[in-house]
């Protein structure tokens, strides 16, 4: 994740949110029109609704929605959104 661009969500992304039976949030995705649809749940999720709200700075809201410093999960997060991108689930703007 680079310091000077956000991830978003891109257009050819669908995507819906339910909560599983513990009433955490989960969240389907999928590149439109084929997929594969992927499943984010926990922290995942977390991270993906924080995206689709357009917090920023991304890390410091997932930490605190978390309850982690940001330190101790900087790296995982920014690896994190890394792989999407390399999914083309998100992209940097």
């Amino acid at each position: 994740m680079t310091t000077s661009s956000r991830p978003v969500i891109p257009t050819d992304v669908g995507w819906t949110t339910d909560t599983d039976v513990l009433g955490l949030p989960r969240v389907m995705a999928a590149r439109l029109p084929g997929g594969p649809v992927v499943m984010l749940a926990g922290v995942a999720a977390t991270i993906w609704l924080s995206v689709a709200d357009g917090a920023t700075p991304l890390v410091a809201s997932v930490a605190e929605a978390t309850g982690h410093p940001v330190a101790t999960v900087r790296a995982d997060i920014e690896a994190f959104v890394d792989d999407l991108v390399g999914q083309r689930l998100l992209e940097y703007r």
